[in-house]
Parts: C-alpha cells; structure tokens; sequence
C-alpha cells in the first residue's frame, strides 16, 4: 500500500488583508454587531417597528428614529474598514511584486563568467517576484536588502563567513543577529562546538554532510554507539544537489 503524497509547500504570497470583494459586506457587518452597542440599539428598533407596524403593542415613536443613526454609524464605520482594507491590499500587492534575484540553471554558459573557477559555469542571475519564490531556490541577496522568505544561509562575501540580520520587521527588536554559513571539515562545523562528527559543505556544487552529535556512552558502561542516522548505523548521509 503506497503512502499518500505529501501536501503541497504553501506559496510565498503575502496576505494580511482581512476581505475580499464578496466577502467584505458579510464579515463587515458580522464585526459591527460584535459590539453590543449596536446589537442593543437594533433590538430595540426592532421592537419599535413590532409596535408601530403591527397590532401587537402600541408604540408612538418611530423605529427610525433609532434605527436611522444605528444605520449611520455602521455605514461609517463600514467605509472606514473598507478604506484600511484597501490600503492593505494595496501594500500586500506591492510586497508580492517586488523583485529578488534566484540562481538558476542555464543551458547556455554564462556570458560573463565569474573569474574564480566555479563547477557550474551555467549558474545565472535571473529576477523573479516574491510571490513566486518556492522551496529549494537559491536566492542572491545584496547588502543591506530585504529578506523574501525564510532561508538558509549558504555562503556570503568575504572571508568571513557570517552575515548580521536585523528582524525590526518582525519582531521590532533593531539589534543586529549575527548569522553564519556552512564551513567545510576541519572549519569548526558550522561554527559550533566541536565533539560531533561533520562532513564537508560545498556551496559551490550545493553538496553537503549532515553532523551528528557526540556518542555518549551507556549509564551501564561499555562502549558508545556508533554514530548513526537516516541511512543505518556507522553511516553518514551525504546529499547532492548539482
């Protein structure tokens, strides 16, 4: 029996409107009569028109007279809501078209080669939107420019090997967070501490090695298990995306 396939990754469409075009006057009027001012006034104009329009009871006032200003005030504050709205769909479309650079694959060579050896020279600049970002794009990003969706980081310039994030957007915190990439054996492993086992990272083909943590020993004594993951025990698992 064969295992269902797994659900699709979701988009990289911002949404923080809160209606669409058929959904605003429903959803609107259902957030106004939330408010128990408005739901008092219309039972009590309800119950003014029971008495003026039929023999059930007498009432000498208008139900207009309440539900006239009830009328009022929701529609203003029907347009008000509609008018942030729209300013946020506004504001939604202009994230999803701005443009960000991916690496792609080309099938010609790259007319402007970068001068250092490189494995790929097929490997091209190309601009797409932010909403049409998906899972696995390597994406290039300059200094100082906004971040499209949740990535890794893989590699930056200079000899550094780390890059400082500020996430104000997100959490309102303007202190920077230093951020470092993938470092090749014998390079610390990442920048952590030491004590696991790690193998190579490329950037370069996209080739990498998984690290396991340090064996401990069982609290009976005798001697640690090897290290093991996905693949079996005594194995590492090696991934290659050229």
């Amino acid at each position: 029996m064969s295992s269902p396939p797994p659900p699709p990754f979701p988009s990289n469409v911002v949404t923080t409107s809160k209606f669409t075009l058929l959904s605003f006057l429903p959803l609107a009027l259902r957030e106004q009569f939330r408010r128990l001012g408005n739901v008092y006034f219309l039972f009590m104009g309800c119950l003014m028109a029971l008495g003026y329009y039929t023999d059930l009871f007498v009432s000498a006032v208008s139900p207009w007279t309440t539900l006239g200003p009830l009328a009022v005030v929701v529609s203003v504050s029907l347009v008000q809501e509609g008018r942030a709205d729209l300013a946020r769909h506004r504001a939604d479309r202009a994230t999803n078209e701005r443009k960000v650079d991916v690496i792609v694959l080309s099938p010609t060579p790259n007319p402007n080669p970068n001068p250092n050896p490189h494995p790929h020279p097929n490997l091209v600049r190309s601009q797409t939107r932010w909403k049409d970002l998906r899972v696995g794009q390597v994406v290039y990003l300059a200094n100082k420019s906004a971040v499209p969706a949740d990535c890794v980081l893989l590699a930056v310039g200079g000899t550094s090997g780390s890059a400082y994030v500020e996430t104000a957007a997100i959490d309102g915190e303007t202190n920077l967070k230093l951020r470092e990439t993938p470092r090749k054996a014998g390079g610390g492993g990442g920048g952590g501490g030491g004590g696991g086992s790690t193998d190579g990272f490329e950037v370069g083909g996209l080739a990498g090695g998984l690290a396991t943590p340090p064996a401990r020993a069982p609290r009976g004594g005798g001697p640690p298990p090897p290290p093991c993951d996905a693949r079996g025990a005594g194995e590492k698992q090696r991934f290659d995306r050229r």
